[in-house]
């Protein structure tokens, strides 16, 4: 038997909830909000299978999607504990959830093919009718404490249509909802391809592995899933400089820096590149 020895790659990214409003209550200083809470319910209702969790959810005309597997893993260091399914899940403890989201497109029909046949008369359509359609699933993985989100690149649900749904499934109630990429070298690389950057927001969020930590558990607790946030703005960037900086910030982990509490970083970087005319 041939194992496939491939590395899967990944796309990584934040989610928050943003206003314009200024002092909006739960929001900070940028109008940014982290509190995931009312999609962890959700998907909560979907693991324990309640009625109303288990309809696909109409995103537009033809597009319909809904999970059809879900499970939750308790995070301690390192490891990932999953849950038994009919288990009573704490929302209380450091979980996340591993979920298949399936986009169906009723415009579209499914196309079988029977290889022992001949090319021209081994194949079958289905989803013929109005509510069929194909169907592509994608594999989700969602922390609703730092609000991490991972996704396979060129996905069948991407993370314009998750952050959709999870307005849905959420009662509506979860309004501006934001994604930010999660930079690593090869989103660098696409970067330097830019005209032009007008505004740069990072924040890092430090994922801490407790079993390499040495500190006091105090200064663990205290620092423990803490943020931090920097706006950079005012006209257009130099690219090259922009990028530069930001290798530099992702080098922080590699170089040994002993006054660097933070033992992992996550760097969520928002760009915006100025619109085309």
């Amino acid at each position: 038997m041939v194992q496939n020895t491939v590395p899967k790659k990944y796309d990584f990214f934040n989610i928050y909830r943003h206003t314009k409003r200024k002092g909006a209550e739960g929001y900070d200083e940028d109008g940014n909000n982290y509190d995931l809470s009312l999609i962890d319910e959700a998907l909560l209702s979907r693991f324990n299978k309640k009625p109303d969790s288990l309809s696909l959810t109409k995103l537009k005309d033809s597009v319909y999607v809904g999970i059809t597997n879900i499970s939750c893993y308790y995070l301690k260091g390192d490891f990932a504990n999953v849950v038994a399914q009919g288990s009573d899940v704490d929302l209380a403890q450091e979980h996340l959830w591993v979920f298949n989201i399936e986009k169906v497109n009723t415009n579209n029909e499914a196309i079988v093919v029977e290889v022992t046949q001949q090319v021209d008369k081994g194949r079958t359509q289905y989803g013929s009718e109005q509510t069929q359609g194909s169907a592509k699933d994608t594999v989700v993985c969602f922390n609703p404490q730092n609000g991490v989100v991972i996704l396979p690149p060129r996905s069948g649900v991407g993370i314009s249509r998750l952050l959709k749904f999870f307005y849905y499934i959420s009662g509506r109630e979860l309004k501006g909802l934001y994604d930010s990429i999660i930079i690593d070298d090869t989103n660098l690389d696409n970067i330097r391809h830019m005209s032009t950057i007008t505004d740069l927001n990072v924040r890092v969020t430090n994922l801490i592995d407790k079993s390499n930590y040495k500190g006091s558990m105090s200064t663990f607790n205290s620092i423990k899933n803490k943020k931090m946030a920097l706006h950079l703005y005012g006209g257009n960037l130099v690219v090259a400089e922009t990028v530069k900086w930001i290798r530099g910030l992702l080098n922080l982990e590699r170089e040994k820096i002993k006054n660097l509490m933070l033992i992992r970083l996550l760097l969520m970087v928002h760009i915006m590149e100025k619109s085309k005319q």
